[in-house]
C-alpha cells in the first residue's frame, strides 16, 4: 500500500478531528470483517495501519492474529510463542492482554480506542518510561479524556470511555457499534451528550500519589530478564547463545507490593523457579508470598505477617526474612531475623535485629545480616540461631556508617558487602568490598560507587545510579576484569536524597534476573475541605512529591520529577491560574521546600557535591542561593518548618541508613552551628512549628509506632520541657497550620486534629 502508515501521520501531531473520525470508522470496518470471520488481530496500532494515497486505511500485519471460534485457541496467547511471553505492543495492549489472560474481540476494541485517542491527541493514552511503566498505567490509570480537542463530539467521548473500560464485561462488545457511533458523529458533529448513556465520572479523577514510605500499585509489573552471558550449560532455563528475553511479571489484582525499601520487596530463588514477595492483600498487612514463575498464583506463608527483606537458602527450600509485629512495619523498631521452611511449619526466630536490611545465606548455613543502623555485619546459624557475633568492623576513618547487603561468593568462604557512608547524609553506598568469613584476609575494596552487588556465573552484578551493570569477576584473584556492561536502566532505587542507593533487583544462580523499574507516577494537586470533600483541582498532573502553600495561600511550591533528566526540581504554582514556573534547575534532586513567614524566601533541601544540605533563595527566583552547609556532619539536613519570626529553621537530621533521625534548629538570620532540639535513638521527623511559635509537633517512633506527638517549649526555642501525645495512630506525615491551632495528618486518609482550646506549655504540662 502506497502512502505510508498511520504512525507516520500521527508523528506530526494530532489529526484534524474529522480526519481522525473518518479513519477510525474505516478501521472499524476492517476489524469488523476480521471479527466476523472469527479472527482477532491482537496487535492493532498505528504502525499496522497503512494509508493509501487517498487516505484510506488498510489494516496490516495479522502475524499475531488468532482465531477465537474454538475455546482451545482462546487460551494460547502465552503458550503459543514461548512460556511466559506476553505478545503485543505495550501502549496498545488491553489489560487482559498484559496479564496473559484469554482474549476475545474486546481486546481489539481496547486497542482501537487507543488508536483513536492517539489520532485525536497526538499521544498515547497510557504512557511510561519503560514497558513495565506502561503496563502499570494500563492496569491502574484512566485515560485523560480532558486532553481531547474541545471540538470532539460528545458521542466520540462516550465511545472512547466504552472502548477503554478496563473490565471487558463493561467494554463495548462489538466493533460494529463503534462504526455506527462514528458514522453518526461524522453526520452530526455538533451533537451534545443528550440521549447518550450516562457514565459516572468522579469529580476528581483517581490519581496515584507518591507516598515515600510504602504503597505501590496493585498490579505492579516486575521485569524478568534472562541474560545469556550469565548462563551455565545444562540449566533448566538455558537459552540459545546470545539471546536475551524479557517478560513482565504481574501480581494478581488483589496484591500490592508493600515494603519501605525497593530492595525489601522481593527475592528470586537460587534455582530461578520461585519469587518471594512482600505483599499485602485486603488486610493491608505485609506478608511473605511465594509465586512460582510457572504459575499465575501466589500463596501467602502462614505466620509471616509483618515480614520484609526476604532472602533464600541455597537449596531454594527456605526463606529468611526480617520479622516484626504486623502493626509496626517501620524502621527503628525491635525485630527478629526469622526463617521459614516452605515445606511447612511456623517461622523460627534466629536473632534480634534493630535495623531493616537484607541478608545472605551460605551453603554451610551461616547467615550474614546487618544488626543495627550503625553496625558491621553479624553472623548467626541458619539452623540453630542464637547470639549473633560481629564479622569485621566499621572503617570509621573512611566514613563507614554500616555494612549491609551481603552476598556469598561460590566458594562459601568469601562474601561481598556494601559499605554505607554518610557523605550524602542518607543511605549512601560508598563502595563494595570482598572479605573472608574466617577473617584471615582483610576486607578489600572491589568496586567503587556501587551497591548491593551479587555474583552470577562469573560476573558481578551491581547497581550504580539506577543502572544495573555486570562485570566479569576473576574468582582466583577476586578482581574485576574488563568493562562493566549495562543490563537494565531506571531500576527502582531507595529515594532518600542520597547520591545512590540500593535497588529492587534479584538474580538467580541460573542467570534469571528480576528487577523493578522506577515508576513515572502522575498525580494531581487538589483542594479539599477539612471533611475531605473535594473543592477543585490546581495545575496540571505531574509526578509531584512535597507541596507547600505560601503564607497568603496564593502560591504553592512543589517538588516534581523531570522525566527527561530523572531528577526532582522545585516549581512554583500560581494557585488561581494553575500556571507554574521553575524555581530550581540544578542537575540534582531538590525537595522539602519551606516558605518563610512573609512568603518572600524559600528554604529547601538539595543533594550537591555528595552532601544533602539546606539552601535558601528569594521566592521570586532572583538573586543567588545561600547554602546552609557550614556544619557538615554524618547527618543529611531536610528542611521542615520556618519559625513565625523568620529567625530559625527547624530541620530533620538523619536518614534510614542510621535507622534514626533527630530534630535540629539553625539560625536563618545569623551564622553559627545548629542547635539540637530532639536527639534520641529513635526517629523524629515531620516537625512543624505552631502558628504562635511556642510549640512544635512532630512524628516520633519512641512509643513503638510512628505517631503524632507534640513537644512544647518556650520561645526562643530551647530543649523541650514537656511532652504530650496528640494522636495515637501510626501516621507518616504532618501538614501545617498558618492561622489556627490545627494539625493535618496525611496517611491513608486525611485527618485533622483540632484542640478545643488554645494550647500552651502550662496546659500541656498539667494534662
Amino acid at each position: 500500500v502506497q502512502g505510508g502508515t498511520l504512525a507516520d501521520r500521527v508523528t506530526g501531531g494530532p489529526l484534524p478531528v474529522r480526519d481522525a473520525l473518518r479513519i477510525a470508522r474505516d478501521i472499524a470496518d476492517g476489524l469488523q470483517a476480521a471479527h466476523d470471520s472469527g479472527i482477532i488481530h491482537r496487535d492493532l496500532k498505528p504502525a499496522n495501519v497503512a494509508l493509501t494515497p487517498a487516505g484510506k486505511p488498510k489494516i496490516l500485519d495479522f502475524g499475531l492474529a488468532k482465531e477465537f471460534t474454538s475455546s482451545s485457541d482462546a487460551t494460547t496467547l502465552v503458550g503459543a510463542t514461548g512460556a511466559g511471553v506476553v505478545l503485543g505492543t505495550a501502549p496498545y495492549m488491553s489489560p487482559e492482554q498484559t496479564r496473559g489472560l484469554p482474549l476475545d474481540k474486546r481486546s481489539d476494541i481496547w486497542s482501537f480506542g487507543c488508536v483513536l485517542y492517539e489520532m485525536l491527541t497526538g499521544s498515547h493514552p497510557f504512557t511510561g518510561l519503560s514497558a513495565s511503566d506502561i503496563v502499570v498505567a494500563i492496569l491502574e490509570r484512566d485515560a485523560d479524556l480532558d486532553a481531547l480537542p474541545a471540538t470532539t463530539p460528545a458521542r466520540v467521548r462516550w465511545l472512547l470511555r466504552r472502548c477503554l473500560e478496563k473490565d471487558p464485561t463493561n467494554r463495548l462488545h462489538d466493533i460494529a457499534d463503534a462504526r455506527i457511533e462514528l458514522d453518526e458523529a461524522l453526520r452530526n458533529p455538533e451533537a451534545t451528550s443528550g440521549g447518550l448513556p450516562a457514565i459516572a465520572t468522579p469529580a476528581i479523577r483517581h490519581s496515584v500519589t507518591r507516598e515515600r514510605a510504602a504503597w505501590l500499585t496493585a498490579a505492579l509489573a516486575l521485569t524478568a530478564l534472562v541474560v545469556a552471558m550469565m548462563y551455565g550449560r545444562g540449566r533448566a532455563l538455558d537459552p540459545p547463545p546470545g539471546a536475551v528475553y524479557r517478560s513482565a511479571i504481574l501480581l494478581p489484582e488483589e496484591l500490592r507490593l508493600l515494603a519501605l525499601e525497593p530492595a525489601a520487596r522481593f527475592a528470586l530463588s537460587p534455582d530461578g523457579r520461585r519469587l518471594a514477595l512482600i505483599a499485602s492483600s485486603a488486610t493491608g498487612v505485609p506478608t511473605l508470598w511465594i509465586r512460582p514463575l510457572d504459575s499465575l498464583v501466589a500463596q501467602p506463608i502462614a505466620g509471616t505477617e509483618g515480614a520484609s527483606y526476604p532472602f533464600w537458602s541455597p537449596d531454594s527450600k527456605s526463606v529468611a526474612f526480617l520479622a516484626r509485629p504486623a502493626d509496626q512495619p517501620l524502621v527503628g523498631m525491635q525485630a527478629k531475623l526469622a526463617r521459614v521452611d516452605l515445606a511447612g511449619g511456623q517461622p523460627v526466630n534466629l536473632a534480634d535485629v534493630t535495623f531493616s536490611a537484607t541478608g545472605a545465606w551460605s551453603r554451610d548455613n551461616v547467615i550474614l545480616f546487618t544488626k543495627s543502623g550503625t553496625s558491621p555485619l553479624f553472623r548467626v546459624s541458619a539452623t540453630a540461631g542464637g547470639v549473633a557475633v560481629p564479622v569485621g568492623k566499621l572503617d570509621t576513618e573512611s566514613g563507614d556508617v554500616q555494612h549491609s547487603y551481603p552476598a556469598f561468593l561460590p566458594d562459601g568462604r568469601h562474601y561481598l558487602y556494601t559499605a554505607v557512608g554518610s557523605r550524602a547524609g542518607a543511605n549512601n553506598p560508598r563502595a563494595v568490598y570482598v572479605a573472608s568469613l574466617d577473617g584471615t584476609e582483610p576486607p578489600r575494596q572491589i568496586l567503587d560507587a556501587g551497591s548491593n552487588a551479587r555474583y552470577a556465573n562469573g560476573h558481578l552484578v551491581f547497581l550504580r545510579e539506577g543502572t544495573l551493570l555486570a562485570q566479569r569477576l576473576d574468582m582466583t584473584s577476586l578482581t574485576l576484569q574488563g568493562e562493566a556492561v549495562p543490563i537494565a536502566d531506571r531500576v527502582q532505587v531507595t529515594s532518600t536524597g542520597s547520591s545512590g542507593g540500593p535497588g529492587a533487583f534479584s538474580i538467580s544462580d541460573t542467570g534469571l534476573l528480576v528487577y523493578q523499574t522506577g515508576l513515572q507516577v502522575r498525580s494531581q494537586l487538589a483542594w479539599m475541605d477539612r471533611s475531605g470533600r473535594p473543592m477543585g483541582l490546581v495545575g496540571q498532573p505531574a509526578d509531584y512529591a512535597e507541596v507547600a502553600l505560601s503564607p497568603d495561600g496564593s502560591r504553592a511550591i512543589v517538588s516534581a520529577m523531570d522525566p527527561q533528566l530523572g531528577t526532582r526540581d522545585l516549581w512554583i504554582i500560581d494557585v488561581a491560574r494553575g500556571s507554574r514556573e521553575r524555581f530550581t534547575s540544578e542537575p540534582s534532586d531538590d525537595y522539602a521546600p519551606v516558605w518563610s513567614p512573609r512568603g518572600d524566601r524559600i528554604a529547601f533541601t538539595s543533594v550537591r557535591q555528595g552532601s544533602t544540605d539546606i539552601y535558601e533563595r528569594s521566592a521570586s527566583g532572583s538573586g543567588p542561593e545561600r547554602g546552609h552547609n557550614a556544619a557538615r556532619s554524618a547527618l543529611g539536613k531536610f528542611a521542615a518548618s520556618w519559625s513565625p519570626d523568620g529567625g530559625s529553621l527547624l530541620y530533620i537530621a538523619g536518614g534510614r541508613a542510621l535507622a534514626r533521625s533527630d530534630l535540629h534548629v539553625m539560625r536563618m538570620d545569623a551564622d553559627g552551628p545548629p542547635t539540637p532540639y530532639r536527639e534520641s535513638p529513635f526517629i523524629e521527623t515531620q516537625a512543624r512549628f505552631s502558628p504562635d511559635g511556642r510549640s512544635v509537633a512532630y512524628v516520633a517512633s519512641d512509643s513503638g509506632n510512628l505517631e503524632a506527638a507534640a513537644k512544647f517549649s518556650s520561645y526562643p526555642l530551647t530543649r523541650p520541657r514537656c511532652f504530650r501525645h496528640l494522636y495515637r495512630r501510626r501516621e507518616h506525615r504532618l501538614g501545617s497550620a498558618t492561622r489556627s491551632h490545627c494539625l493535618k495528618f496525611a496517611c491513608a486518609r486525611l485527618a485533622v486534629w483540632m484542640p478545643t482550646r488554645t494550647m500552651s506549655p502550662s496546659m500541656a504540662a498539667s494534662s
